[in-house]
C-alpha cells in the first residue's frame, strides 16, 4: 500500500518487521506447549487431534527459543491450568456438546499440565491462565508494561484457539503482534492456516522464525558482535 505524501505517520509507529521485533521492546510468548496439547495420550490426542503438525513444529520452536535467548529477547511461558474449580458451566457444556463428556485439561500438578519438550529457564516467567486468553485474569499485561514491551512474538498451540486469542487481546491492548507461522500448530493444518490468515488480516503480522532471527542478527553483525 502506498501512502499519500499528505499522510503524516505517528513518530512512534513501527513499520518494518525489524523495527517491530527490536530486542529492546520485544517479548516472546510460548503458549500452552504442554503434554495435554502436544503429547501422545494427552487431551488433544484423546479427542482426535492430529499431532503430526505439532510434533514437526516443536524442534523449530526449540531452535527459535535458543536464538531468542542469545538475542536477549525475554521469553515468557504461558500455561493452561484448567482445574475443575475454575471451569464454568459454559466450559463444561462445550465439552459435553463436542465430546459427550467433560475432559480434565491440564489440571495443576498432573502430567497433562507439564511442559512438553520446551521448558522455561529459571529466570523466565510462567503465566498460568484459566481461560483461553493469556491476559484474562493474569498479570501478563502488568509484566509486559513493567518491561516496556511493545511487541509480542507468539508461538505455541493452538494457533486457532489460545494463540489467536492472545493475538486478539494483545492487539486490543495496543501491542504489536507477530505470530510465528512455523512455530505454532493446531488440531489440524486447515484450522492452523485459517487462523494465521485471520491474524494477518486483522491483528498482526505472520512471520517465520528464520525471518525474526535474521532481523535480530543483522544489527549484531553491523556492530561486529556476530562474525
Amino acid at each position: 500500500m502506498t501512502l499519500s505524501p499528505a499522510v503524516k505517520l505517528p513518530d512512534d509507529m513501527l513499520l518494518t518487521l525489524r523495527q517491530k521485533v527490536d530486542p529492546g521492546h520485544t517479548a516472546v510468548l510460548v503458549i500452552d506447549v504442554q503434554n495435554d496439547f502436544c503429547a501422545p495420550g494427552g487431551y488433544y490426542d484423546r479427542t482426535g487431534a492430529e499431532l503430526a503438525g505439532i510434533g514437526e513444529m516443536i524442534p523449530r520452536l526449540e531452535r527459535f527459543l535458543s536464538n531468542a535467548r542469545v538475542a536477549a529477547v525475554p521469553v515468557i511461558f504461558v500455561a493452561a491450568g484448567y482445574d475443575a474449580e475454575y471451569q464454568s458451566s459454559v466450559q463444561r457444556e462445550r465439552h459435553l456438546r463436542r465430546f459427550g463428556r467433560v475432559f480434565p485439561v491440564c489440571p495443576s500438578g498432573t502430567w497433562g499440565a507439564e511442559f512438553f519438550v520446551v521448558h522455561p529457564k529459571p529466570a523466565e516467567p510462567v503465566i498460568v491462565k484459566r481461560r483461553y486468553s493469556a491476559f484474562h485474569g493474569t498479570d501478563l499485561d502488568l509484566l509486559l508494561r513493567s518491561r516496556a514491551i511493545r511487541t509480542l512474538v507468539l508461538a505455541g498451540v493452538a494457533t486457532n484457539v489460545c494463540v489467536e486469542t492472545a493475538a486478539r487481546d494483545a492487539y486490543m491492548r495496543d501491542y504489536y503482534v507477530v505470530i510465528l507461522g512455523d512455530c505454532t500448530a493446531a488440531r489440524n493444518d486447515q484450522v492452523h492456516r485459517s487462523a494465521l490468515a485471520n491474524v494477518e488480516a486483522n491483528f498482526g503480522v505472520v512471520s517465520t522464525a528464520e525471518a525474526l532471527v535474521s532481523a535480530w542478527e543483522s544489527p549484531m553483525r553491523a556492530c561486529g558482535a556476530v562474525s
